[in-house]
């Protein structure tokens, strides 16, 4: 066999293996940077108006993405890095018992989902939180405004 032919035996395996997954891969590595934009455009961008980095002044949203999805790059490489350390170190698995276990089950479904409804709602309705933190962040500030110099 050629080189070439070596090569590309093992990338049409992966592409057919890829072929069972591309939605998934494409709606979450789509949809989760537009959440975190989300989240943080909407929900703390009415916090913060604008941010001046280096002299230049940006709306809080364009200062932000660019960093959040080089964080989404970031973790999607960290997880193709942990997918081949588990391809290449480990193998294939050998016990039964472990092969028959589910990534995620109901359960933890279940709270995975409340607890990304409890982040949305803190991020769309910050109100009810931030009314909490008032009275100790006015004491804080006051005590900050006093100037210790002579």
């Amino acid at each position: 066999m050629t080189t070439l032919a070596l090569t590309i035996r093992p990338l049409e395996f992966f592409l057919a293996q890829y072929r069972r997954i591309w939605r998934a891969s494409l709606v979450s590595s789509v949809v989760t940077p537009i959440v975190y934009l989300l989240a943080l455009g909407v929900g703390m961008g009415a916090f913060i108006g604008d941010v001046t980095f280096r002299g230049q002044t940006y709306e809080y949203f364009q200062f932000v993405a660019p960093g959040l999805l080089a964080a989404t790059a970031l973790i999607f490489g960290a997880a193709y890095t942990l997918w081949m350390y588990k391809r290449v170190y480990l193998g294939p698995v050998g016990n039964d018992h472990v092969k028959e276990l589910q990534d995620i089950n109901c359960r933890e479904f279940l709270i995975l989902a409340i607890l990304a409804v409890a982040v949305l709602y803190m991020g769309l309705y910050p109100k009810p939180f931030t009314d909490v933190m008032d009275p100790s962040v006015a004491q804080l500030l006051q005590h900050v405004a006093q100037s210790k110099l002579p």
